[in-house]
């Protein structure tokens, strides 16, 4: 009955999607704070990439909301919806005994609607769960610990808490779920940063005029974020620019004579198109060479 009431209340949450459990509500949070953290550290394209993964799994107003910052409109957002569904995770979280996580959930409620006075007792009772248990009982200690780490974004320590917990507990499922989460994360992260790098070697190829490398390396990007409008357009730009007739160049302005360069400028370029050298010719003799900057 309780997850029932929870399912209920997060998909007020999660607008015009079926939930069939919170799993992947868990995740939807661990996605969208750490696009906050990318978005403080002044990252906003790391942020679009993480708040648009979250949004794979849920659809939500506090989402829409943050993906707005990066187009500069600031929309209404319910508050009432985000306190309900941060106090249906620390309700959740407090039955199981998850009372750092618990502790973690109230604090978004109270951060969305502070005169409320339940989400702020329900932090005391957490404190004095943790404050009474933790010595009795390793496991809850490094399930606790983990969880505080997890909720900090620390998850290479939170990590190893959980992978202590499955020792002192092989049976107990809920530390294999959280490691199972921390892994998701460190799998999206390595997307994202698979992708900034294609798409940084791309557009310094594109910069330099390379545009077959350009391409690669933007169809590579592909591969990460299928869908990604910037790396499609750069593509057809590629394209059009590959297939683009290149202007003949001058390769000498004077006279010849007998197919040979007689008096005038012989043009020199690179393979690039670049303009390289001036040669200069005086009665069928090579005798200098003449100052780009001058012609």
């Amino acid at each position: 009955m309780v997850v029932s009431c929870a399912l209920l209340v997060v998909g007020l949450f999660c607008k015009g999607q079926n939930i069939d459990s919170l799993k992947n509500v868990e995740r939807f949070i661990a996605f969208v704070a750490k696009g906050d953290s990318c978005w403080k550290a002044i990252d906003s394209s790391c942020a679009e990439f993480f708040w648009k993964e979250a949004r794979k799994l849920h659809s939500s107003c506090d989402l829409s909301y943050k993906l707005s910052k990066l187009h500069g409109i600031m929309p209404h957002c319910d508050v009432d919806v985000k306190y309900k569904a941060a106090i249906t995770m620390g309700d959740k979280r407090f039955l199981e005994k998850d009372y750092s996580g618990a502790k973690a959930a109230y604090s978004e409620a109270i951060a969305s609607m502070p005169e409320k006075k339940y989400p702020k007792n329900k932090i005391a009772e957490c404190d004095y769960a943790l404050s009474n248990g933790l010595k009795k009982n390793p496991y809850q200690a490094a399930i606790v610990v983990g969880q505080e780490l997890f909720h900090l974004h620390k998850y290479s320590e939170a990590k190893e808490q959980f992978l202590l917990a499955k020792k002192l507990d092989p049976k107990a499922t809920y530390p294999k779920e959280r490691l199972a989460d921390i892994d998701s994360i460190y799998s999206i992260a390595r997307t994202y940063e698979y992708y900034s790098e294609n798409i940084s070697w791309a557009d310094e190829a594109f910069q330099r005029k390379d545009y077959k490398s350009a391409k690669y390396n933007y169809e590579n990007a592909l591969k990460y974020k299928p869908h990604d409008i910037y790396a499609k357009d750069k593509i057809d730009a590629c394209d059009s620019l590959i297939k683009m007739p290149k202007p003949k160049k001058i390769t000498f302005h004077g006279e010849t004579k007998n197919g040979k360069y007689w008096t005038g400028k012989e043009y020199v370029y690179d393979k690039d198109g670049v303009l390289t050298k001036i040669k200069l010719y005086k009665e069928g003799k090579y005798v200098g060479d003449a100052k780009i900057e001058d012609n």
